[in-house]
């Protein structure tokens, strides 16, 4: 009776080894990626939950929304002011949308670009809370900008780790971009980053970076990239 031989050969092995290599790495780099976008749609949420708390807790006293907006200061655990200056944000990272990045994509009504550190114009306060998060708050605008990221990391780009929620006086303090458009042709998420907010917080990703022309707002079948 004849055996075959089917040890495998060194050359086998190495070639073996490096694919096992590749996929262990591939793999730890997107559980790396999806935790990441995962840590930051957790913050944008958990700092949703304070701001809105300290908004209701400032509106018992008031009905006149931009004093509610500089009371709200008042119910926030705050680990550094920095009032109307510098400090709160990355030193002057222009805000724009990723999608920004190719020219030929850029609606005609976004062509300038906003600086959160170093912006004094309507600016109420800037604020880093104890999570970590930088806020910018606007009595006149009634807006609240957020870095989830605080300023010592991230990209400080809108629709990644830069959102944007509006104070009104029927909604409250809202995440903007309910029923936003994924075209390129009118302002809209991931276009006009800010718009991307209540995407985020509603669908619980950030796919508007990756296949915006895949989602939708109304077709519950569209809401990743994946579906």
């Amino acid at each position: 009776m004849k055996f075959s031989n089917k040890a495998f050969t060194l050359a086998e092995i190495v070639i073996a080894l490096a694919v096992v290599g590749i996929v262990a790495v591939l793999a730890t780099f997107n559980a790396n990626k999806d935790t990441d976008e995962a840590t930051k749609i957790a913050l944008l949420r958990s700092t949703y939950n304070i701001l809105d708390a300290a908004y209701k807790q400032a509106s018992l006293g008031s009905d006149d929304i931009s004093t509610i907006l500089g009371d709200m200061k008042d119910y926030l655990q705050i680990s550094k002011n920095c009032g109307t200056g510098i400090g709160c944000f990355q030193n002057d990272v222009i805000l724009k949308s990723p999608a920004l990045a190719n020219t030929s994509n850029i609606h005609p009504s976004l062509t300038s670009n906003s600086k959160l550190d170093s912006v004094t114009a309507d600016v109420a306060y800037k604020l880093i809370l104890k999570n970590g998060a930088s806020i910018l708050v606007s009595k006149t605008n009634k807006y609240v900008y957020v870095d989830v990221n605080g300023p010592k990391k991230g990209n400080s780009v809108t629709g990644d780790d830069v959102f944007y929620f509006v104070a009104d006086a029927e909604k409250g303090l809202y995440p903007y971009g309910y029923d936003c458009t994924f075209s390129k042709t009118a302002p809209g998420c991931p276009y006009q980053g800010e718009y991307c907010t209540a995407w985020a917080i509603l669908m619980g990703n950030m796919d508007y970076l990756r296949c915006p022309e895949k989602l939708s707002w109304t077709d519950k079948s569209k809401t990743t990239c994946n579906q």
